[in-house]
């Protein structure tokens, strides 16, 4: 074998090297949203050792679950390479730290969100999530499920999450009836996931809890996880499993 095929074949194999083995879903999910170090002119910063600074800090402070690529990290703000970049640092790091490492694909661009879900699937992540469509939104329920679940067929072996933050993305829906689609809708990975429920309708998180206790995933529901205050509330509704989406966790442990 030539010097050029050897490379080759040591590339691939250290290629799939890089694919790792997610974490079991924890119980109570504590949820960590990670910010995306950047240098001083703008360009992405991410390098092994402030990867796994981040996420042994993570861990030190009681979180199990990170979500990567989310608001914090600025994930509007970067291009696909940049985010493919940031998820195989934290798939690598995080998930060594014992973390469960979700990944949101969400975007405007379905093409390149189905590309991030199979990216995200490929390097080992235990999960992944999306906005809904924030610029051209759908125009109904049962539109959104469609256009979701077509995003998370890309990456068919894992949970999916949606990303519901009306006070960004403009899109207020109600997530009780949200879930009730989706089911219909055969959405089986959204019921394998959950919500990351960052919005103040006590009502309709109530509604939701109410749904999920009800439904026939009771037994291994979907996560409702509830990110206003008070945040006890959202461990109160669920059972058997709970969870929350934390901040504070970047200044004081959990």
């Amino acid at each position: 074998m030539g010097f050029r095929a050897s490379l080759l074949v040591a590339l691939a194999f250290a290629s799939s090297a890089l694919a790792t083995t997610p974490n079991p879903r924890p119980n109570p999910m504590l949820l960590h949203s990670a910010y995306t170090p950047w240098t001083l002119d703008g360009a992405l910063n991410v390098t092994k050792y402030s990867t796994m600074a981040q996420a042994a800090q993570a861990k030190a402070m009681g979180v199990n679950t990170v979500f990567v690529c989310g608001s914090m990290a600025e994930f509007d703000k970067m291009t696909i390479d940049e985010r493919k970049t940031l998820a195989e640092a934290w798939l690598e790091w995080g998930t060594a730290e014992g973390l469960y490492i979700i990944v949101n694909v969400g975007t405007t661009v379905l093409a390149e969100a189905k590309e991030l879900a199979a990216h995200a699937l490929e390097h080992g992540a235990a999960a992944i999530a999306s906005v809904p469509p924030y610029y051209n939104a759908a125009p109904d329920i049962p539109t959104l499920v469609s256009w979701l679940k077509d995003m998370a067929s890309a990456a068919p072996t894992l949970p999916f999450f949606y990303y519901h933050l009306p006070g960004v993305t403009q899109v207020n829906i109600p997530i009780a009836t949200f879930m009730a689609e989706a089911e219909s809708q055969g959405f089986s990975q959204l019921m394998a996931g959950g919500v990351k429920y960052v919005g103040s309708d006590y009502n309709d998180f109530l509604n939701t809890a109410n749904w999920v206790a009800a439904s026939q995933y009771s037994a291994d529901p979907p996560l409702v996880l509830f990110a206003p205050e008070p945040k006890l509330q959202g461990f109160a509704l669920q059972s058997p499993y709970a969870g929350a989406v934390l901040a504070e966790d970047f200044y004081a442990p959990t």
